[in-house]
């Protein structure tokens, strides 16, 4: 290959580290089992276990960040929220000793990965966008003895897309050269594309070179497109071309009143604005899957009935994206704010004595859902 091809071949990949280059998630994971065995509540199931402590958690991020730390506390004040009493320090203590791998740093890299870097380092640019505690992730970084391979390293509190947006102003960087590499739809893809970069998931296999997970392996990726690297395609999620999917819903009381939210200073966009809800489709799920999904997220309550009554295609800005708009049917007595860090208020409205200020998004969601007339009879789909 010649120089001037290799030049505009060059690409920057940006790399998440969590469950992107090392282990991450699992540890938590082995944490929650052996909490849950230690709590032995005599009704609590796993599944109810596991709401409480999402609950706390949503409220505890927004304040404590992620990180070791913040997750313990939670995992302390899951005591408070089913004793309704406080953890004593010889609780929390045994709390702690339950994490091991978590309080010592113990770090497993993702197989392959070293080699996958060496071999994209030579041909692309690499930096590392990492999110959470400062001291911690850097201390996994460290550890690791992958920053060696990367150009330049950023800790930040949160992925949104004013990061992304403020990394390539930064090093300088071509937003159309530029991906960002991660496990995370929500924070890796799609705030990738919220700001001017491009998004890569990596393969279900990691970036695993050999193996020969893939027969494409070792063929040349043409240019402008996502990067090879041994026997893992990464798979690419461009803005230009590939829309992204949001299945927004509108919940109702099936009696004329609609459920709002405001949007809180988390909020991706549109701060102080009213809007219903939304979620991007997760790969292998239907509509109705997805909806019940977020809804549950958003409102902690489970769907009586969703009906899907439109689609609209969305073109803002740069951002491009296919809305599937569904009608949901609510208990209203089991609404609650579900993520605060995104909504600071909620409450139902009828559809002609709605809040101000409203989403830009929303009268036209509204209009959807005015149009199709009485909603929310059918069952939920399969």
């Amino acid at each position: 290959m010649d120089r001037a091809r290799s030049a505009r071949d060059r690409q920057t990949l940006v790399f998440d580290a969590d469950d992107t280059l090392w282990e991450n998630n699992v540890l938590f994971e082995r944490t929650v089992e052996r909490y849950f065995d230690w709590l032995a509540h005599p009704t609590l199931d796993r599944a109810g276990f596991r709401h409480v402590l999402n609950a706390v958690e949503l409220t505890n991020i927004p304040v404590h960040g992620y990180g070791t730390q913040s997750f313990l506390r939670s995992l302390g004040d899951c005591v408070e929220r089913i004793h309704g009493r406080p953890a004593t320090a010889a609780e929390r203590e045994v709390i702690a000793a339950l994490a091991p791998e978590l309080v010592s740093g113990h770090l497993e890299l993702v197989p392959g990965v070293v080699e996958t870097l060496v071999e994209l380092s030579g041909r692309h640019d690499l930096l590392m966008m990492t999110k959470g505690a400062v001291a911690e992730q850097q201390r996994k970084i460290d550890a690791s003895d992958l920053a060696k391979h990367f150009r330049s390293v950023h800790i930040v509190a949160e992925k949104r897309p004013e990061n992304y947006r403020a990394l390539v102003a930064e090093q300088g960087l071509t937003a159309s050269a530029t991906w960002m590499i991660g496990n995370s739809p929500r924070s890796d893809i799609l705030a990738a594309r919220g700001g001017p970069a491009r998004g890569v998931h990596p393969e279900p296999a990691h970036l695993g070179a050999g193996g020969g997970r893939d027969p494409r392996r070792r063929r040349r990726a043409d240019a402008g497109s996502p990067p090879r690297a041994g026997g893992a395609l990464l798979m690419a999620a461009d803005p230009l071309t590939a829309p992204a999917v949001s299945c927004v819903f509108v919940c109702h009381d099936g009696h004329g009143r609609v459920l709002l939210a405001r949007r809180g200073a988390g909020a991706r966009d549109e701060p102080g604005t009213w809007d219903t809800g939304a979620g991007a489709l997760e790969h292998g799920e239907t509509f109705a899957a997805a909806v019940a999904r977020e809804v549950r997220e958003e409102y902690t309550v489970d769907p009586l009935h969703v009906e899907t009554i439109g689609v609209r295609n969305v073109l803002r800005g740069t951002a491009h994206w296919v809305a599937v708009v569904n009608a949901v049917l609510v208990d209203p007595a089991g609404v609650a704010i579900g993520e605060p860090h995104k909504f600071d208020e909620i409450g139902w409205f009828a559809v002609d004595a709605l809040p101000a200020p409203l989403h830009s998004q929303l009268p036209a969601t509204l209009e959807l859902f005015v149009s199709s007339g009485p909603c929310g009879t059918r069952p939920t789909s399969p």
